[in-house]
């Protein structure tokens, strides 16, 4: 037998593929970019841009806001036993007839977060009636004892210029049910001291309000005599 070179068999060619369209790259492209861009203006928060003017305004605004447009708030605290020698202050009392609200500066009403409950049968047993920047101004003030003895008593102090506005209240949400109905006729007397810091004019006009009534005096720097009451 005699060995002839195998001859390798022909297949059939493949037949020519067409290439991809490309309208549906170009659709899904489109579609994805308009997609995304309706995301970015829906959910995104467009930042404004810094202006450094603008900023400095911004913080000004925000110091004056912080500082009750002026008004500044004293601290001030209870203290225990009886006031030291103090020169007494001359005071008149006025029946409050207009709603907290309407009494008190609108930029104080603003500031506030909510409405002082402020204390019934409240009177002042003395005052000091001269102060000095660097020390402890003092009042003394008599209510029931069922508000003495409270533990959410205390004195909102606010000062502005030549006005200084003090409110005994109950820093709670709600007054205590019953507690205004079983207030005996036992009546205590509450010590508290305020810091004088930003005190500056020689006179100053000093209102008290409790629930019904007005406080008012003058209280002076130690280098100018108390004015005469009327």
């Amino acid at each position: 037998m005699t060995n002839e070179p195998s001859q390798p068999e022909s297949r059939p060619s493949l037949p020519e593929r067409k290439p991809w369209p490309m309208w549906p790259i170009v659709v899904a492209i489109i579609g994805f970019m308009a997609f995304y861009t309706w995301v970015q203006f829906s959910f995104r928060k467009l930042e404004q841009p810094y202006l450094p003017s603008e900023a400095m305004k911004d913080r000004t605004r925000a110091a004056e806001l912080k500082n009750l447009y002026g008004w500044y708030i004293l601290p001030s605290e209870r203290i225990s036993g009886e006031m030291p020698r103090w020169e007494l202050s001359t005071f008149s009392r006025s029946v409050r007839e207009l709603p907290l609200e309407e009494e008190l500066p609108s930029q104080v009403v603003y500031y506030l977060p909510s409405k002082p409950i402020l204390i019934p049968g409240l009177s002042i047993s003395g005052t000091d009636a001269f102060y000095v920047p660097s020390q402890p101004l003092h009042l003394a003030l008599q209510l029931p004892s069922e508000y003495a003895n409270h533990p959410d008593l205390y004195l909102t102090t606010l000062y502005k210029e030549n006005q200084l506005l003090i409110l005994p209240e109950l820093r709670v949400e709600t007054e205590p049910s019953g507690i205004a109905e079983n207030v005996g006729s036992y009546r205590e007397t509450v010590y508290f001291s305020m810091e004088t810091g930003p005190l500056a004019n020689p006179s100053i006009d000093v209102k008290l309000y409790n629930a019904t009534s007005i406080y008012q005096w003058q209280i002076h720097t130690n280098s100018v005599p108390p004015a005469e009451s009327n």
